[in-house]
């Protein structure tokens, strides 16, 4: 299964758990997609797939300013894992596909 879908991510934070939706389109060999934390989303850019994986970068409004923060993610079946890298630390996700 490719890594074009909507899927709930988490990751746990200094600041406790937070739940996303991360989105991703396919335009041809070209993709899209957002990152929506429920308080802001994000769009994402310079996203490169290869095969099950993918890398992009967005930037966050955060409670300690806009950041810049690079994603790496991985798709098997319906689980999605991979980190935030972000200036601070590196961040594990996890989570799953959403079925329509």
């Amino acid at each position: 299964m490719s890594v074009e879908g909507k899927f709930k991510v988490t990751t746990s934070t200094p600041m406790g758990e937070m739940e996303m939706i991360l989105s991703i389109t396919a335009n041809g060999d070209d993709y899209s997609g957002t990152i929506d934390s429920g308080d802001t989303v994000a769009s994402l850019r310079d996203i490169e797939v290869d095969g099950n994986s993918f890398t992009c970068s967005f930037t966050s409004d955060t409670q300690v300013g806009e950041l810049d923060i690079d994603m790496k993610g991985n798709v098997e079946g319906d689980k999605f894992t991979g980190e935030f890298i972000t200036p601070f630390m590196p961040l594990d996700l996890e989570g799953e596909r959403i079925k329509s």
